[in-house]
């Protein structure tokens, strides 16, 4: 199988010591289709020697300098460049082995770094009987060390990243992907944790309630990898009886600041007409939770709780096919604006309200084409809480406490802070 040699060069740490002669062993025990030899201006004659004792083909091998020997940073950015230069020739990861035995320690600590990062196929060390720190000649031992528990650390932390980031698919997917065999007892522990966090935000973020309460039961949020996915006491159960209030048709406060924390997250991303969409919807929602105090239902009108004008007006309205009245948002606030709502009064009292709402009817994912702007998403945010504000007076608070813990700085705050 093609195989391909990235080699950090140093120049011996004693004058009396030929460094290149384990180089050469090495070279001739793996037997490489191509070498690059990580050099320092002081070392380069030692990779010269390799290639001559080797009898290398001029095309088989390449020199890249490290400026700075003592630079961990610099001898990663140039084993990444040698890892680079052996994928342009045709090799695959799994074909490239990275020798980390010669050099200074920060050349030897790139070098590592870079082959664990890139995902190199086994990291090499030549070991073997010492003197004075010095491997003593035909004692040598080359060791090939595949990388797979370091490389599924970094899964885990990518999986976390993931989650953050609320890519909740791309966090399922690493941790499956993550051999726990590989991994220590507390290791176990933090992938276990998680894989049912990221499966829990993810059911949240779909309003899939009462599996969040179930996912995030299992984790274990007091591991400090994993502290900033923890909520506060209390919360898990609230998300709990959010669930419950869907059952039950309840348009609880929990229930509307749930969603629109659910549209600042949408905004958050940059989905600016699935923010809109959410938002539109809370404020139809805090309309059928008001006509509700009046016992009137949206999909169902009493047209004998509205005044005579209205009801006359409505009754012209039944749905033939079930011959009940049935109204959207802006009936639903013409109708609290007739009952003296004080909703509707701050419903008609904010700037734009009814204009930015209309853009949603525009918007690809209701009636019309265009996509909706992050500004005009903005104002219909602050809008928004601002009308629920005014008929729950702790929303906002609410908002934060129902936020995903690692955003609220992010978006929650800031809000509060606007308001």
């Amino acid at each position: 199988m093609p195989h391909a040699l990235i080699v950090s060069v140093g120049t011996g740490t004693r004058k009396d010591v030929d460094i290149a002669r384990p180089l050469v062993k090495l070279v001739r025990q793996i037997d490489p289709d191509f070498v690059a030899f990580l050099v320092s201006a002081e070392s380069e004659h030692v990779a010269h020697t390799v290639v001559a004792e080797t009898d290398m083909s001029a095309d088989s091998w390449q020199v890249l300098h490290v400026p700075d020997v003592d630079d961990i940073e610099d001898a990663f950015r140039v084993a990444l460049a040698a890892i680079r230069t052996a994928r342009d020739r045709g090799y695959a990861l799994h074909q490239i082995s990275i020798d980390f035995t010669s050099g200074t320690k920060a050349m030897s600590a790139g070098v590592a770094m870079a082959g664990v990062i890139a995902g190199c196929g086994s990291l090499r060390y030549i070991a073997g009987t010492r003197q004075q720190g010095v491997v003593l000649d035909g004692t040598e031992r080359f060791l090939a060390l595949h990388p797979t528990s370091i490389v599924a650390y970094r899964e885990i932390d990518l999986a976390r990243v993931l989650l953050l980031r609320l890519q909740f698919q791309g966090a399922i997917e690493r941790c499956e992907a993550v051999s726990p065999a590989l991994l220590d007892d507390h290791g176990q522990a933090v992938l276990r944790s998680l894989d049912h966090l990221a499966r829990a935000y993810d059911a949240w973020d779909k309003f899939n309630h009462r599996r969040f309460r179930g996912e995030y039961g299992e984790a274990d949020t007091a591991l400090h990898e994993l502290a900033s996915f923890r909520l506060a006491d209390g919360i898990p159960r609230r998300v709990l009886a959010i669930a419950e209030a869907i059952k039950a048709d309840q348009l609880t406060e929990d229930l509307l600041a749930d969603l629109y924390a659910n549209a600042e997250r949408r905004r958050w991303e940059g989905k600016f007409d699935d923010a809109v969409a959410r938002l539109y919807r809370l404020v139809e929602m805090l309309a059928q939770r008001e006509l509700r105090r009046y016992g009137i239902e949206t999909g169902a009108v009493d047209l004998a709780r509205l005044p005579a004008d209205l009801a006359e007006t409505y009754a012209k309205q039944r749905d033939p096919s079930d011959g009940k009245v049935k109204i959207g948002l802006r009936d639903s606030y013409q109708i609290l604006t007739a009952l003296g709502s004080p909703l509707a009064s701050a419903f008609d009292s904010a700037a734009k309200l009814g204009d930015d709402l209309s853009t949603r009817n525009r918007s690809i994912l209701a009636h019309g084409v265009t996509p909706i702007d992050g500004a005009v998403a903005e104002r219909l945010s602050d809008a928004v809480r601002a009308l629920a504000r005014s008929a729950i007076p702790d929303f906002e608070e609410r908002c934060d406490e129902l936020q995903f813990p690692w955003l609220v700085d992010d978006i929650g705050r800031r809000n509060l802070a606007k308001g």
